[in-house]
Order: structure tokens, then C-alpha cells, then sequence
């Protein structure tokens, strides 16, 4: 009763906002939108392109080569759902694929995602000031990240041979 009696509400709230957003968007003068909007989008657009490949192709890789061989398939789902959107997306992947949950992959999907905010903490200490610290110091902090966590998976014998 009370979940059917807040999905009206939030439907309403959530129409509200985008009606809201698209008077401010309209109401803005076309000059700005010309001389801001398309630059930002052409940009986010390339950007986004970049990511989402070399992020899928990093998840496909170590997807085939790390864990289990019975589960390696629904981990790398998982995993590329959690990489690009939140946990929430990379259940609903691995839901399409296990639609009962019963691989432990669920459990190690919840894991991963409060592993991740410790592993991740110092990446997002950095990232607050960014400015004053300067790209140059923040992606060398990515960098020497991505390279231990890959010595890690070495370290840790969770790099092993494709899967399929």
C-alpha cells in the first residue's frame, strides 16, 4: 500500500524537474546555446566514446581471464554494468544472464562495490582539488593505481589464462 502510494508522487516529481530543466534550457538565449552547448556535447560525446571502449575492452580482456572459468561470463557483465553506470546496472546485466541469482556472483558484485569505495577513496581525494594539485599529478595518481591494482590481480593469481 505505501510503495503504491508513492509512485504517483515520485512520477510527478520526477516530470516536474524535466519540465523544469527544459523552461531553463529554453529560456536561455540561442547565442549561448551556439557558442556553449554544442562545443560541451561534441566534446562530452568524444570523450564518452573513448571511455566506454577502452572501459569495455579492459572488462572484456580481464573478464575471460580472471576468477572462475563456470562464472568468469556473468562477472565480466557484471562488472561492465557497475564500470559504466552503478551497481544497480551491473544487476540488471547479470540479471539478463542469471535470472534466479543463483551464481555467487551477486555476493561478489555487493563486495566489490564497498571494496571499491576504499580502493577508490584516494582517487576521489584528489579529485576535490584538482585544481590546485594540477591533471598532470591527479592522472599520474590514476595511473600508478591502475598499475597496482594490475600487479595485484598478477600478485594474487586472479590473472589467469581465457576462459572462453
Amino acid at each position: 500500500m505505501l510503495a503504491s502510494s508513492f509512485m504517483p508522487l515520485l512520477v510527478g516529481i520526477g516530470w516536474l524537474s524535466l519540465m523544469l530543466l527544459t523552461g531553463v534550457v529554453l529560456r536561455a538565449k540561442v547565442g549561448f546555446l551556439q557558442k556553449y552547448l554544442f562545443p560541451a556535447s561534441l566534446i562530452g560525446g568524444v570523450l564518452g566514446f573513448i571511455v566506454i571502449n577502452v572501459g569495455w575492452t579492459t572488462v572484456l580482456y580481464l573478464g575471460r581471464r580472471t576468477g572462475a572459468e563456470a562464472y568468469s561470463f556473468e562477472r565480466m557483465l557484471a562488472i561492465f554494468g557497475t564500470m559504466t553506470g552503478t551497481v544497480a546496472s551491473g544487476l540488471l546485466l547479470l540479471r539478463i544472464v542469471d535470472p534466479d541469482f543463483e551464481s555467487p556472483v551477486v555476493t561478489e558484485l555487493g563486495l566489490c562495490g564497498m571494496m571499491g569505495l576504499f580502493l577508490g577513496l584516494h582517487i576521489a581525494f584528489f579529485s576535490y582539488p584538482q585544481p590546485e594539485i594540477g591533471i598532470k599529478k591527479w592522472l599520474m595518481v590514476v595511473a600508478i593505481t591502475a598499475v597496482v591494482m594490475l600487479v595485484l590481480l598478477k600478485v594474487f593469481k586472479f590473472w589467469k589464462k581465457k576462459a572462453w
